[in-house]
């Protein structure tokens, strides 16, 4: 019973094997398919010489089919059958294929220029951006440009009021990457699309220091950040350097500073005590003196910004109001710093003619000869401090006109 189970496995295992073999035997040979060769050989040839993107396409596509199924077809002899079409497909398969990719990226790009310049003129800046965005990760050579307009476009939002602020975060971005690009020398053909183009690398690098600055100072309430980009924008050899408005807003961080220092002063003050050992008093009054030091350094430098914003406002008549406004400011910081109106008008031109100094380096303290150990005269024990420019408090009439100093920048 052993003996005959043990044959009958081995031939189940014989018939599968005979099956199987009988299988391959009858299998068709895939190169007998002529059929099918011939109706690839005609898609190829037919397309092949057509320049649409479907054409190239369809070439590339049949050429890798052919070569599948029939590029290693020989024929009895053992030659390559269609041997030099072989070759031929090998070597131009690769161009259709690159070719069709090209084109179909450049059809891709066509769609998104039409979007993103729709956009600008339509002023629909989330289109803007999420094309531009798309049209720089293509190919960031030849659209760099947009980066400059997508560096551009929140410093007109915030401004307006009220301000629109939802583009700021992208637009800081893209204003930094742009001005290090500019700055390493990175090619720029053409510098922006209008609105937002600029008619050279400095004008450039003007207004983006000037949206960052602005931006920061005064949506982002960075104001120690903002006014670093601010004097570059002022010192830039750019429209900028001529706009009021930028010199207001250096002021402007200037006022904050002072307005803090005045608080510690005024701290200081109302720390004394009659009833202090003599030694105490005398420390007292010597941090007191240090500190209006500070204070009268930080309100000649926030007059000394506030001057060369009067001057270039009062270029204009169209300025008039504004010019006002930021004038009636500078005259609340003189009396704070001196004490008295007197002497206004003389200052401001002494102060016009200095060199605006670099925020980054230190405030020099200044002190009055005359001040009295005792009472140091311009402490400013009664005295409101000056109101920041962003504020609804005395020296907001200056932001409220800012928009009529703004336009006489332009970026052409």
């Amino acid at each position: 019973m052993k003996t005959i189970f043990r044959y009958s496995v081995m031939s189940a295992a014989l018939a599968v094997f005979l099956t199987t073999a009988g299988m391959s035997v009858f299998a068709q040979d895939p190169c007998a398919d002529t059929a099918t060769r011939d109706a690839l050989d005609k898609t190829i040839r037919e397309n092949s010489v057509i320049k649409t993107k479907e054409a190239r396409k369809k070439t590339a596509d049949a050429g890798k089919e052919f070569l599948e199924k029939f590029g290693n077809c020989k024929d009895e002899a053992g030659n390559l059958i269609g041997a030099d079409f072989v070759e031929w497909l090998k070597a131009k398969i690769p161009v259709y294929e690159k070719i069709y990719k090209q084109m179909e990226r450049d059809e891709k790009a066509a769609a998104l220029e039409k979007q993103f310049f729709a956009g600008i003129s339509s002023k629909s800046w989330d289109q803007v951006y999420s094309s531009g965005k798309e049209l720089m990760a293509m190919d960031p050579e030849k659209y760099r440009p947009a980066e400059i307009v997508l560096g551009s476009i929140g410093y007109d939002e915030t401004a307006k009021s009220p301000r629109v602020t939802t583009w700021n975060d992208e637009t800081l971005k893209y204003a930094k990457q742009s001005i290090a690009d500019l700055e390493a020398g990175k090619k720029f053909e053409p510098l922006g699309f209008l609105p937002y183009s600029y008619k050279d690398k400095d004008e450039a690098l003007g207004w983006l220091n000037y949206t960052i600055g602005y931006i920061l100072s005064f949506d982002k309430n960075d104001k120690k950040q903002g006014v670093g980009y601010l004097y570059k924008a002022s010192q830039a050899k750019s429209t900028t350097a001529t706009i009021p408005d930028v010199y207001r807003s250096i002021g402007s961080y200037y006022i904050d500073e002072m307005n803090k220092r005045i608080e510690e002063l005024q701290a200081l003050v109302k720390a004394q005590n009659p009833a202090d050992p003599d030694d105490v008093k005398a420390t007292k009054v010597a941090e007191i003196k240090a500190k209006q030091g500070i204070v009268n350094g930080t309100a000649e430098r926030a007059l000394n910004a506030f001057a060369h914003a009067v001057f270039l406002a009062n270029k204009d008549p169209k300025n008039a109001a504004y010019a006002k406004a930021i004038t009636e400011t500078a005259k609340q910081i003189y009396g704070i710093r001196f004490g008295k109106p007197d002497g206004f008008d003389a200052y401001l031109a002494t102060a016009n003619a200095a060199a605006l100094p670099n925020p980054s380096t230190a405030i020099e303290p200044v002190n009055d000869p005359d001040t009295s150990a005792e009472t140091p005269a311009a402490t400013p024990a009664s005295s409101k401090p000056a109101a920041s420019t962003t504020n609804a408090k005395p020296g907001t009439a200056a932001k409220a006109s800012s928009e009529t100093a703004k336009s006489k920048g332009t970026r052409q």
